[in-house]
């Protein structure tokens, strides 16, 4: 992205780590603290059921949740407080993906807070099999695609960009990070001029209006000077 990218648009691409909800997919209560519930010694694992370790999976998740939620209140006046709850998320999410594998929520938001707190190679493999238990997602490869822009690597991060497109061509975070690659990498096509045209027509922050206007005119005026010199 340009140099002229104001200060609130990059806040906003490196928030643009999304994290799946997990109430509306599972029905998880409140979002417990730390502290919310009592030990209790746990059965084997042989006798453990499926919808035990569920309900263990759901705890830790809701606890998570809580301690995400205090990092990001911390976030900016006490970023070592911050880090520490991050820390203590990262815990709990790795205990309930131990219990449920196959949790994508879990291993999606594992992967926006060890990215969060610099660990992008574990990051990267959680956004992975985020990505392949629930194959039809974008979020964990836009997440991907963050990851390296946040790196500075824009042409693993367009590919994962438009990995994330194949899934959901209208997912903004896609669009924003695929026009944010491709004017990296100096793209000017007609694939990078049809992303940043539809993008246009469901963006609504007025910031990234602006950028992709921009964008649109860099990526026409290549297309038609191409064009001319052709002839």
């Amino acid at each position: 992205m340009t140099a002229g990218m104001t200060t609130r648009v990059r806040r906003q691409r490196r928030r643009a780590a999304c994290r799946l909800a997990l109430g509306a997919a599972m029905g998880l209560a409140a979002a417990l603290t730390p502290g919310g519930c009592a030990a209790s010694s746990a059965p084997s694992a042989e006798t453990v059921s499926p919808g035990a370790r569920l309900e263990r999976a759901r705890g830790f998740v809701a606890r998570a949740r809580a301690l995400e939620h205090d990092a990001e209140r911390l976030a900016e006046k006490k970023p070592a407080q911050a880090s520490a709850r991050r820390r203590e998320a990262i815990a709990l999410y790795r205990r309930a993906v131990a219990e449920v594998p196959d949790l994508a929520e879990a291993w999606n938001n594992l992967g926006v807070l060890l990215m969060q707190e610099g660990q992008f190679m574990e990051a990267k493999d959680a956004f992975g099999i985020a990505a392949d238990v629930r194959p039809g997602d974008p979020r964990p490869l836009v997440n991907t695609g963050l990851l390296y822009l946040e790196r500075e690597w824009a042409e693993p991060a367009l590919q994962y960009f438009s990995r994330a497109l194949e899934r959901d061509a209208n997912n903004l975070d896609a669009l924003r990070g695929a026009t944010t690659a491709s004017e990296r990498l100096g793209i000017a096509d007609e694939i990078t001029l049809e992303r940043i045209r539809r993008a246009l027509l469901i963006e609504s922050d007025p910031a990234w209006v602006e950028v992709f206007e921009r964008q649109r005119l860099r990526v026409e005026n290549q297309i038609k000077s191409r064009a001319s010199a052709g002839r």
